[in-house]
């Protein structure tokens, strides 16, 4: 992951950076991850955000990976989760 520039708008910093697919990929298998395995309240004590939020989030990565033609938006969730959770 690459800096390339930052700005601070109404105290909110927004960043442009340089990402690799399997990042991505990771940040959206944490997102779903999250969503399906976590309650309400935890999700809002842990991470300071409430689920649509991160629904959202994970909404943006979607498209951002569907643009690039790598996503399905057909698929529920990613497959790596899915093994994840079989192992379980």
């Amino acid at each position: 992951m690459k800096l390339h520039k930052q700005k601070e708008i109404a105290d909110v910093f927004l960043f442009d950076v340089e990402v690799s697919e399997s990042e991505l990929e990771v940040y959206q298998q944490c997102m779903e991850y999250i969503l399906a395995h976590l309650e309400t309240k935890r999700i809002e004590e842990e991470f300071g955000a409430y689920p649509d939020e991160i629904e959202g989030m994970l909404e943006d990565i979607r498209d951002i990976l569907q643009q690039a033609g790598i996503y399905d938006s057909a698929e529920d969730e990613s497959p790596q989760l899915s093994a994840i959770e079989a192992a379980q």
